[in-house]
């Protein structure tokens, strides 16, 4: 039995009616009044009456001559309004109102989505009633929705005021960086104890030997740097202290760089993470090579969880792993810090200057007078440098390599997504897997650990998860029971917020907006679609001032409207199979668009999806072609999609036009009418949890090539069928 929100006898019209009512007789909340949960943060979203995303809605919600009742609806788009809450879905932590409320605002995203942030487009051809594919889209997105309420819900509670949460995100006026604290800052018992030479491949091993490669123009003298006072000061000379005594660092009468050192916050909130300013030096540096198969949370996205399969989760954690990697001698001097003088780091630590002196090159231990500058500098490869981070992804695959992982067996971007009883990831310093059999992944962890301490990298026990159903990894959460990859429940929840406190104030200064959307867009790796949401907003986080409070124009807002609402669609999920049918789309500007289907079993979309483009290469377009096979494609998927036995599906589509492909692979484009069709594809696969991959074959092979031109071939069973 269902439930409504109004009384269960009222007639659609009826509702929207009285829905419309409700708004309007809204009064507009000003910036000072306090509001709190989630009822109140969404009709502060909805009291900007100017705003594209508001019109919409109150057209939307309220329209009833605008809507139809007849005639057959072959679009999904645009969603009519949910009258009541999804049969099915239960454990709502609020009203129902609120949730259908929630809901309807995730629609009326989608709607607008897929009119390309044009209220006009979005409201054409919506029906009253939904049809079957179009009611099914819409419970797909109230579980969706549910699930986020019920997350939402056991990180704040319903009247937690939400005023300010955009506040965590941008800098406390004066203070970027909360302040040094030495004995909080996490340093391993011994640094250094890995030679990187022993573990990088041959030609990263001669770069990184060789100053002369890495700092080829770089010019002679070295940058001045602000150097600590005060009580500052003292917690820097503290700190330095603490880094020599474990071998983080060297004294050095003489450096070609120098560096600010500033600390960040850990999870632990007892801890802190040190920051050498290497962006001077990373500056004089030509640019490092990309980090070897390097994983991100695209990668979860093609994992497979089938039904009846046993899964296994692990991951590994290196101790401070950057602490830990020896710097080669002669970089050593380009990772200076701010000077000191022995004579004030002895009064600070109690030790002797003599005791000190151990510290600095043997030829010069008694030449350096107590109160003579010397330069602390890293002796590893400091977190800060552009160079660090392809030096410890080196390590730590190499290690995996050491344990027995195949080359095949990696997750990354850059090649075939991994099929074996055997995955495995790695992001600087830290390792995940995935295994089918129990055995095989204790005998590899075991392994690993032991060619992790082998080489020095020691392992942080604290975060081991050994052969679980459930990890945490990239910031996501992955599941087996669901089998799925969500975004990490507390920094989603945080996002959300700060989100709509951005939209009731619509005010933003652009480098806390541009922290914001760091953390929004790296979960959009989960779904890449979201990505074509964003467009104005790049141009307002480049805004000068940075640190300065600037009024959102509309079509930001709008756009930060539509990402908000459509959080509850991150994610992804990993049981959907192949969809038993390989699809080819082609476009003519002599003819129009071609579209041609082959059905055969999902193990060979599988396979043929395999070759799927994953990364999306920098791509340009011209006029006319790029905007024709972008919409072939998009009448492929409309075409696909247009039965509800299809949702749930990985899509498999052949297309020979390589900017289209990378494009609708990354999920973005800065060409405004490929930018369209983006989002109207990104309406059609968020509301369907439907994942596309697109696979390219030259137009010689393309079985829509000839209906592209007008050229239909004859029925044969054996070969594909073109329209």
């Amino acid at each position: 039995m269902s439930c409504s929100y109004k009384r269960p006898h009222a007639s659609p019209s009826k509702l929207r009616r009285d829905f419309a009512r409700c708004w309007a007789h809204k009064k507009r909340l000003g910036s000072q009044e306090h509001r709190c949960g989630l009822r109140d943060a969404l009709d502060s979203v909805l009291s900007h009456r100017s705003s594209c995303f508001t019109q919409y809605w109150c057209q939307w919600i309220g329209s009833e001559g605008g809507l139809t009742q007849q005639g057959r609806q072959c679009e999904l788009f645009p969603l009519p309004p949910a009258t009541t809450w999804t049969p099915g879905v239960k454990h709502l932590p609020c009203t129902i109102e609120t949730a259908l409320t929630f809901l309807n605002m995730c629609i009326a995203s989608l709607n607008l989505l897929a009119g390309d942030m044009h209220s006009g487009c979005a409201m054409q051809g919506c029906r009253s009633s939904p049809t079957a594919a179009q009611q099914q889209a819409i419970d797909h997105v109230a579980h969706r929705c549910n699930r986020f309420l019920v997350e939402l819900h056991s990180g704040t509670s319903e009247t937690e005021s939400w005023e300010r949460a955009f506040r965590s995100f941008e800098s406390p006026s004066g203070v970027k960086y909360p302040k040094l604290q030495a004995e909080a800052v996490d340093l391993p018992d011994r640094a250094g104890t890995c030679d990187p030479m022993t573990l990088l491949p041959a030609e990263l091993a001669r770069n990184v030997c060789d100053p002369g490669a890495i700092f080829q123009t770089a010019e002679q003298g070295h940058a001045s740097a602000v150097v600590p006072t005060g009580k500052e000061r003292g917690e820097y000379l503290k700190l330095v202290h603490r880094q020599l005594q474990c071998g983080k660092l060297v004294l050095l009468t003489r450096v070609r760089q120098v560096g600010d050192v500033f600390c960040v916050p850990k999870s632990d909130p007892s801890k802190q993470r040190e920051i050498w300013n290497g962006t001077a030096v990373s500056g004089m540096a030509v640019k490092p090579p990309r980090p070897m198969l390097l994983a991100n949370p695209s990668c979860f996205v093609d994992l497979l969880f089938r039904e009846g399969e046993s899964i296994y989760m692990s991951k590994r954690d290196v101790h401070t792993c950057f602490d830990v990697l020896q710097a080669p001698s002669g970089l050593q001097e380009w990772f200076g810090r701010p000077p000191i003088t022995l004579a004030e780091l002895s009064q600070v630590s109690g030790a002797e200057v003599d005791e000190l002196r151990k510290y600095l090159p043997t030829n010069l231990h008694d030449a350096v007078q107590p109160k003579q500058l010397v330069y602390p500098a890293s002796a590893v490869w400091p977190m800060g440098f552009s160079w660090s981070s392809c030096v410890a992804q080196a390590c730590t695959v190499a290690c995996c390599q050491e344990a027995g992982v195949a080359a095949a067996n990696f997750m990354t971007m850059e090649q075939a997504v991994p099929t074996g009883p055997e995955v495995c990831g790695v992001a600087t310093d830290d390792t995940f897997f995935i295994h089918k059999d129990k055995a095989v992944g204790a005998q590899r962890l075991c392994r690993l650990d032991a060619a992790l301490a082998g080489h020095g990298m020691p392992k942080n026990k604290s975060k081991d998860v050994t052969l679980e159903t459930e990890m945490t990894a990239l910031g996501c959460k992955l599941t087996v029971q669901p089998p799925a990859v969500e975004p990490d429940s507390g920094k989603l929840t945080l996002a959300f917020k700060a989100l709509l406190d951005v939209l009731a104030q619509r005010t933003a200064t652009p480098v806390g907006l541009s922290r914001l959307l760091g953390v929004e867009q790296w979960f959009c790796l989960l779904n890449r679609p979201m990505f074509s949401i964003f467009d104005k907003v790049y141009d307002f986080v480049r805004k000068e001032p940075q640190a300065c409070s600037f009024l959102l124009p509309d079509a930001v807002w709008t756009e930060l409207a539509v990402a908000a609402l459509l959080m509850p669609l991150l994610g992804a999920d990993l049981s959907r199979g192949f969809l038993p049918q390989l699809i080819a789309c082609d476009a003519a500007p002599q003819f129009g668009f071609g579209v041609s289907f082959f059905r055969c079993s999902s193990k060979l979309t599988e396979k043929v999806g395999s070759l799927a483009e994953r990364r999306g290469d920098y791509i340009k377009f011209f006029p006319e072609p790029g905007v024709l096979e972008a919409r072939g494609l998009l009448l492929a998927v409309k075409w696909a999609l247009r039965s509800k036995r299809n949702f749930n599906r990985r899509i498999v589509v052949l297309v020979d036009a390589k900017a289209v492909l990378g494009a609708a692979t990354k999920g973005r484009t800065s060409a405004p009418v490929i930018r369209g069709v983006l989002r109207k594809l990104a309406a059609l696969l968020l509301s369907t949890n439907s994942l596309l991959r697109l696979v390219y074959v030259p137009t010689e092979h393309n079985p829509a090539d000839a209906p592209s031109r007008g050229r239909r071939r004859r029925p044969n069973p054996t070969r594909a069928t073109g329209f």
